[in-house]
């Protein structure tokens, strides 16, 4: 990761939504993204996708109605449908609160994607929700939940699901990733869970300890905290 990302992108920066932006700033890498996925998603999911071809696209989005709005980290990736490779995309969500309307935002996200297709066929996207805030996800992942019971057995009705990682509830030695993945975890997780903080500090502070004095990480980790 470059001294110029870290200077760009989140120098005096951690006043206003710090945990997106620190999120952002180590999840930009592929790399530390594949760690992340390949630990917490099901084996169902991961194992059609190929990690090696995953890279990141713009994740903002213009709409001349709705204005501008950003979904986190938007990821180009190959992966297998049945016996052909598709072209397709990752959304990474990040969340520290509850959001009941996370499906319809995923969904818009997702029209958002698909609407600027190069190709008639829509590519297949994965979108996928990390949240870390201070007690468990409580609102459903299924966006045909959000209608009232009588409607959802409507053909027109759109069936859509996200996954979730919600580590609210994991204990420190839990955590997995790359090492810069894991550091950001454990500093959310000391943020939102003060009966953690000590144990989660500890172990980030071990990884920190092995990187360079120099690194532009370590400037940005330390200015986080």
């Amino acid at each position: 990761m470059s001294d110029m990302r870290a200077v760009t992108e989140t120098e005096g920066t951690f006043r206003h939504r710090p945990h997106d932006k620190l999120f952002r700033y180590v999840f930009q890498d592929p790399e530390e993204v594949r760690q992340l996925l390949e630990a917490y998603l099901p084996d169902s999911v991961r194992r059609p996708v190929r990690w090696e071809t995953l890279e990141l696209n713009s994740g903002a989005f213009v709409d001349r109605f709705l204005g501008e709005w950003f979904a986190d980290l938007l990821f180009d990736m190959e992966m297998m449908a049945g016996a052909e490779v598709r072209a397709g995309h990752i959304l990474l969500e990040h969340q520290s609160t509850v959001d009941s309307r996370m499906p319809q935002r995923l969904l818009l996200y997702l029209n958002l994607v698909w609407a600027r297709a190069r190709t008639g066929a829509c590519p297949l996207i994965l979108p996928v929700v990390f949240y870390q805030g201070p007690g468990a996800w409580s609102r459903s992942v299924h966006l045909t939940d959000q209608f009232p019971d009588a409607d959802r057995e409507w053909m027109e009705v759109v069936t859509f699901r996200h996954r979730l990682i919600d580590q609210s509830g994991m204990a420190p030695e839990e955590i997995q990733g790359g090492p810069r993945g894991r550091i950001v975890q454990w500093l959310m997780m000391a943020a939102f869970h003060p009966d953690r903080r000590r144990a989660a500090l500890e172990l980030a502070a071990r990884l920190m300890a092995e990187m360079p004095p120099q690194d532009a990480d370590m400037r940005v980790f330390i200015e986080y905290v």
